[in-house]
This record gives C-alpha cells, sequence and structure tokens, in this order.
C-alpha cells in the first residue's frame, strides 16, 4: 500500500507541474462583461488526448492490486491533499503608447535662384579700321630727317639725323615700327628686316643716331636723345603713310639693343635739345609700346675703355653719369612695356648673360617679357639675315610684339 501510496502521490505531483507549465490550464479571472470561455477549449487536440490518458493512468494504479496482497488489509486512501489554487496574476494592462505624430517636416522650400543678370555688353569701342592682311606694294621714302643737325662725333660739321620709311600702299592704319642698328654700323644692317615687317604690314622707320660712329666716340646721352626723338617724330608723321600714331613698337641690334632699351624704359627724361626734333609732342610720346632686343647689349662695363669714351668717362670720374646710364637703374619705368629677346647663344661677341640677366631683372619687375635663345648664327649678323629661318625668327617675334601691343 505504501509504494500504491507513493507512485499516486508522484502522478499527481507530475499533474499538477504540468498544469503550471501548459498555458490555459488555469482559469483566469474573467474581466466583467467578458465573455466565459472553457479553459480546455483553448487547448490544442493533443493536450486533451494526453490528460485522457493520464486520467486512465491513474484509475489503474489505483483498482489494480500488488501480486500477494493481504487479504485482511483495508485499503485506506491517502488523503488528497488539495493544491492550493495558484493566485491568477491579473495581468497589468500593457500601457498604450500614444504613437508621438511623426514630425511632419514642412519641406524647406527649394532656393528659386534668381538668374544673374545677363551681363551688360561693354559698349563697342570706335575701333579703328584693321588692317587689311595684304598690305599691297611696299613704297620707300629714304634719308627723311627728323633732326636738325646736332654735334657729333663723325663729321666736324655735325650730323643730320635721317630714317629711310617703308609703308604700305594699301590703306591703313597699320602698326608702327622703329628699328635702329649697332655700333658702328648703319641702317643697312637692318634692312631686310625693316623690309620683311612692312611685308607683313607695318610702317617702318629705319633710323640712324648719333654716338655710334665711330666705335670709340662719345654716345651718352645723346644717342638716348636722339631714338627718343625719332619715336616721337614716327608718331607725329605715322598718320602720312597710313600708319596708328598710338601704337608703336621699337627694335634694337647689338648696341642699337642698349639704346632701345634706354629708351623702351626712360626715354621720356632724354630730352636733350627738343627744338632740333621734328616732332612737337610731349616727352610721354617717347615712350614706345613694346621693344625687341636682338643680339643686344643690356650692360656697359666699367672696366671697358670702349664704353668709358660712350659714357664720357669712368666711374670713378663720373659715378652719377654711370647710373643714370644703367639700364637696371631705369628698371619701373613705362609699366606695360611689352618685350621681347632674341639672341645667339653661339654670339662671338656678347655673352648670353646680355640676353638672360636682362630677361630675369624685366620678369622681376612685373614687365611682360619673352626670351628666345637660338642654337643657328654663329656672327652676330645672321640673326638679321631674313634669307636664314634665324632671321625669320626675329622678325616672327617682333610681329608677336606688335599684336600684343595692338591698342583696343
Amino acid at each position: 500500500m505504501i509504494d500504491r501510496g507513493r507512485r499516486l502521490h508522484a502522478i499527481v505531483v507530475a499533474l499538477l507541474a504540468i498544469a503550471i507549465a501548459v498555458p490555459g490550464t488555469l482559469a483566469a479571472t474573467p474581466e466583467p462583461g467578458s465573455p466565459t470561455v472553457s479553459a480546455q477549449a483553448d487547448l490544442p487536440a493533443w493536450h486533451h488526448v494526453g490528460l485522457a490518458s493520464l486520467g486512465g493512468a491513474i484509475e489503474g494504479v489505483i483498482d489494480r492490486e500488488p501480486d500477494g496482497p493481504d487479504p485482511s488489509a483495508t485499503i485506506r486512501p491517502q488523503p488528497t491533499s488539495t493544491p492550493r489554487p495558484t493566485p491568477s496574476r491579473t495581468p497589468k494592462p500593457e500601457a498604450t503608447r500614444t504613437a508621438k505624430p511623426s514630425a511632419t517636416r514642412t519641406p524647406k522650400p527649394s532656393a528659386t535662384r534668381t538668374p544673374k543678370p545677363s551681363r551688360t555688353p561693354r559698349p563697342t569701342r570706335t575701333a579703328k579700321p584693321r588692317a587689311t592682311r595684304d598690305p599691297g606694294t611696299i613704297r620707300t621714302r629714304s634719308g627723311v630727317a627728323y633732326m636738325d643737325r646736332q654735334a657729333c662725333g663723325e663729321h666736324a660739321k655735325g650730323c643730320i639725323n635721317r630714317a629711310n620709311i617703308l609703308y604700305p600702299s594699301k590703306r591703313g592704319p597699320w602698326p608702327v615700327i622703329v628699328t635702329i642698328h649697332g655700333r658702328p654700323r648703319t641702317q643697312r644692317d637692318m634692312a631686310e628686316v625693316a623690309m620683311a615687317l612692312a611685308r607683313k604690314g607695318a610702317v617702318v622707320y629705319n633710323v640712324d643716331y648719333r654716338g655710334v660712329r665711330p666705335a670709340y666716340t662719345k654716345g651718352f646721352p645723346g644717342a638716348i636723345e636722339d631714338v627718343a626723338c625719332a619715336i616721337r617724330y614716327a608718331r607725329a608723321t605715322a598718320t602720312r603713310y597710313g600708319g596708328d600714331p598710338d601704337h608703336v613698337v621699337l627694335v634694337g641690334h647689338s648696341m642699337g639693343g642698349y639704346v632701345g632699351m634706354m629708351v623702351a624704359l626712360a626715354g621720356d627724361t632724354f630730352g636733350g635739345n627738343r627744338a632740333a626734333c621734328h616732332a612737337n609732342l610731349p616727352m610721354k610720346a617717347s615712350l614706345p609700346d613694346g621693344f625687341v632686343h636682338v643680339a643686344g647689349v643690356s650692360t656697359i662695363h666699367k672696366s671697358y675703355r670702349i664704353d668709358q669714351v660712350f659714357v664720357g668717362g669712368t666711374y670713378a670720374e663720373i659715378p652719377k653719369v654711370w647710373r643714370r646710364a644703367t639700364i637696371y637703374t631705369h628698371m619701373g619705368g613705362n609699366p606695360g612695356l611689352e618685350v621681347g629677346i632674341i639672341f645667339e647663344r653661339r654670339d662671338p661677341f656678347l655673352g648670353v648673360g646680355h640676353a638672360t640677366n636682362l630677361h630675369r631683372a624685366l620678369r622681376r619687375h612685373g614687365y611682360r617679357a619673352r626670351l628666345e635663345l637660338l642654337d643657328a648664327g654663329t656672327t652676330h649678323f645672321d640673326i638679321l639675315d631674313t634669307d636664314l629661318a634665324i632671321g625669320r625668327r626675329v622678325v616672327d617675334l617682333v610681329w608677336r610684339i606688335v599684336r600684343r601691343t595692338t591698342p583696343d
């Protein structure tokens, strides 16, 4: 009997465990007004079958006697302890979270770009009629005096500076170019370059000046004063030949490179005998719009006898004159000047430093300067021969400066 009671007790405990584990076996306290629902009604079919089988097993255990029972024994049923009902927990009502209204983002108004006002075109300048590409035939006037007779080292009676003027037969206006030779040379050196430029469409003044013949002669400041006068004269007379007086480019070879650079930077400060110049224009008109330095001198040497004679004495004797005669003293003058420099690397008379040092100084002072160093040419004069490629390079460089200085 004891074994039977123990087994019965174990079965009851197992039954209670199953009832607690399976949801829905204990009745929840219904809320008022809610429909009554059977606890077993919510159980799955397999659960009902399991409970029925378990009940049958319990009955079989109770009714079946063990082998060899004591016939006098009275079966006392074990008091079945009624399990305390597990208090049903009333589920706390879930706090209904009031969903925050999604913030409706008001779309930012698309920035309406105000179209930029169309640029008002600049008022059209009354442009001067452009020269045609074909200048026609080239006409020449030779030996035109641009100064009265002045004292010079070449002739006891003095010298009259003259210009050979080349100009197109067709109507301009054409750019004006002034060419100057070296020491102790003549206008003949620049004749081929002057003709080539005229054929491209320009009025060319190929001029002579004092202070370069003979080689050992005093030339400062007379040479600079003469070429400054030549620029003013070219402006004053350009319209006679179809030229544009507001567009003048100066070209100088060898010592003419030195003289031309001095005029290009500071020609308006070298008036000299202004009454002798055949141009009644203000000194400001002495400054060209562009300058081309062709195998030119850029430094006069204090120790060279030829340069001492040119300046008029040694540096120790006249230091102020020497400073005024130095190109680099005048850097900063004539702002806006366009400069081209062209030089033979194997020039037999001048070192390439005359070109490179000048170019560096001009750039440092804010000038637009172009440098071309040529491998061709070995005589210092090949660069003026327009039958050679090197001579044509000079013409092309001059024309580049002409285009850069063309007025609006």
